[in-house]
């Protein structure tokens, strides 16, 4: 006698249909596509912070070699801007020489190279402004203030702008009494431990009250 075994229906494998594939296809690239854009803004508000940054520290740089001048060309005919015989920035000795300053390679007052700073410009604009309207129009006669504005503009086209203000009773512009002592220079010396050899810096001051 033969016997047979039962037949047992087995149901359907489930499965994606073609429409169902397409539609789980757009929401992943929906999702992918949300996901791309928030990182994107996400570094590009990083690179945006990282460049307000640096170009706070490259214009405070310059607008403090421009306070460390004089208010004003200490002869009888000063000019607003560079005097004659003052072509290069080493030379300039008053704030007022600074007016109109564009810098695409960006250096130091002795020329040396910021490292810092590649690919950003600086630019200087010099006012006589008025004490009681600080941020009112230039003025072309001198009435005791000065309004410095340094602007230093990324690779990427952002700028930042930062603002002064120098008056003839600043630091630099006191003369001593004769035979007052005055500090031309500043050497700092530092040695860590006693068996290390000891490294010594120096600098000179950029401009002297009686100079």
């Amino acid at each position: 006698m033969i016997r047979q075994r039962p037949h047992h229906n087995r149901p359907a494998t489930a499965g994606f249909s073609l429409a169902e594939a397409a539609i789980a296809t757009v929401i992943v690239g929906v999702l992918v596509v949300a996901s791309l854009r928030t990182v994107g803004a996400a570094i590009s508000s990083t690179r945006r912070h990282a460049d307000i940054r640096t170009g706070e520290c490259l214009a405070r740089d310059l607008m403090a070699e421009i306070m460390q001048t004089r208010y004003s060309e200490p002869c009888a005919t000063p000019l607003f801007g560079p005097e004659v015989g003052e072509s290069s920035r080493s030379a300039w000795d008053d704030v007022d020489d600074y007016n109109g300053y564009v810098e695409k390679q960006l250096t130091d007052r002795a020329g040396g190279s910021l490292a810092a700073g590649a690919g950003w410009q600086r630019a200087v604009a010099v006012a006589r402004v008025s004490p009681t309207d600080p941020m009112g129009s230039a003025l072309s006669t001198d009435l005791g203030l000065k309004r410095i504005t340094v602007t230093a503009t990324s690779p990427r086209g952002g700028a930042v702008t930062l603002v002064g203000f120098r008056s003839p009773q600043g630091a630099f512009d006191f003369v001593p009494d004769p035979g007052a002592t005055v500090t031309t220079g500043v050497t700092i010396t530092l040695q860590l431990g006693t068996d290390a050899a000891p490294v010594t810096s120096a600098t000179g001051t950029l401009n002297l009250p009686f100079q």
